[in-house]
């Protein structure tokens, strides 16, 4: 941590060939310009030129932590992973939240 205890200690890290994203929730995000900037020397994260980018890599960065985040499923699916964008309903969220009165969750998930 950094700050004497005070900075952020979690962050998250995303980049791609020109551009690296830091962010930092409680603390001081950073964005650099690999092109112009190789030792990033030169945060320009609060830059409205690089507004953008920011939003691209914000998006990417999230999208990735939403895929693979550590949520269990509550039974495994036969038909795989869906396709995005797979359509939201209230109906599907309730399918999801009910357990499988056919099946035995523990075994359906490989449990035992």
């Amino acid at each position: 941590m950094s700050g004497n205890g005070t900075g952020s200690p979690k962050f998250a890290m995303i980049k791609n060939l020109t551009h690296k994203l830091v962010y930092r929730p409680t603390g001081v995000s950073e964005l650099y310009d690999l092109r112009q900037d190789p030792r990033e020397l030169q945060n320009v994260f609060s830059n409205a030129k690089y507004q953008q980018i920011r939003i691209d890599l914000f998006e990417k960065l999230a999208s990735w932590l939403v895929q693979t985040g550590d949520v269990p499923p509550l039974r495994n699916d036969a038909r795989g992973t869906p396709k995005f964008p797979s359509d939201v309903s209230q109906q599907s969220c309730d399918d999801l939240l009910q357990p499988d009165p056919a099946a035995d969750l523990l075994i359906v998930n490989g449990v035992v």
